[in-house]
């Protein structure tokens, strides 16, 4: 049955590219025509201050470094994103432009589950004080991340790393650093350093070594509701600590990173038929090995 009242949505278009400044336009001329949606607002030149009042979703226009930023824009004031594919792999933005136009009456109809997922903050503690950015954010309130947390080498000297989880000692790992997931995150950074595919509703990070001086260190995967620390120790010279692959942290060695899972979570909506094992098969090419004729 219709839903009485119109969809309130923003779009964000934040992507000065071709492709998503055309697929804009023709978002906004299929709104236009519709009675069942209010456009509140639109997000092309800068970041939104916030949702407006009564957003009951924010359809994003890119690939999945687009869905990164809108989780980063509504902060503390999430709000359940929809995203249009632009982009390649798409496991966030998982709807191509045809799809949106096609299935749009579902989701005026509201007949979409709205999925929270893990986000995490991560503090960065130097001589005691916690550290803020050259823009000011982070100090005691850290920084929101969705995807990962990546302590890397800036030059091609190894880094130790030294990882504590609930206060336990795991172990230090030799190499070129270290990236602590998400489920969301597993399919990106980690997948690519040889860590493993998370199920996106499990409430547990995964530590994966990037590439490893002792072999025998092996990704790990834990429970969400402890602290990590992550401490620098030897040879830590040029090491950066990355969110997201946006917000990037010079650090020194002693500096001591402190990783727990947010008080938010990142809605994501889903419209009927979404699978996670669907998605891998398309996304990943998870179709099995191929058969010849003899």
């Amino acid at each position: 049955m219709p839903h009485a009242d119109p969809l309130r949505l923003v779009v964000l278009a934040r992507d000065g590219s071709d492709r998503v400044q055309t697929a804009w336009r023709e978002v906004r001329t299929f709104l236009e025509g519709r009675t069942d949606v209010e456009l509140l607002a639109a997000a092309l030149d800068e970041d939104l201050p916030a949702a407006p009042e009564g957003t009951e979703l924010a359809v994003v226009l890119g690939g999945d470094g687009a869905m990164l930023r809108a989780s980063h824009m509504f902060g503390t004031g999430q709000v359940p994103l929809l995203g249009v594919n632009l982009g390649r792999l798409g496991f966030l933005a998982d709807l191509s432009p045809q799809e949106f136009f096609e299935r749009f009456d579902e989701l005026a109809h509201r007949a979409y589950e709205i999925r929270e997922h893990l986000m995490f903050r991560v503090r960065l503690r130097r001589n005691g004080e916690y550290v803020r950015d050259e823009t000011g954010a982070g100090g005691e309130e850290g920084f929101l991340g969705l995807n990962e947390l990546a302590v890397s080498s800036r030059t091609l000297h190894m880094i130790e790393v030294r990882l504590e989880i609930g206060g336990v000692p795991v172990t230090t790992y030799n190499g070129d650093g270290l990236i602590v997931s998400t489920p969301v995150g597993s399919t990106a950074h980690n997948l690519s350093a040889g860590g493993p595919i998370l199920r996106q509703d499990l409430r547990a990070f995964v530590v994966t070594p990037i590439c490893p001086h002792t072999l025998t260190v092996r990704p790990l995967v834990d429970v969400a509701d402890a602290v990590y620390t992550l401490a620098l120790e030897n040879d830590c010279d040029g090491a950066t600590a990355t969110v997201d692959g946006r917000t990037r942290l010079p650090m020194s060695c002693g500096d001591v990173l402190e990783l727990s899972a947010a008080e938010v979570a990142c809605p994501l909506v889903k419209l009927p038929g979404a699978n996670f094992y669907a998605a891998l098969h398309n996304k990943l090419g998870w179709g099995g090995q191929p058969r010849y004729r003899r």
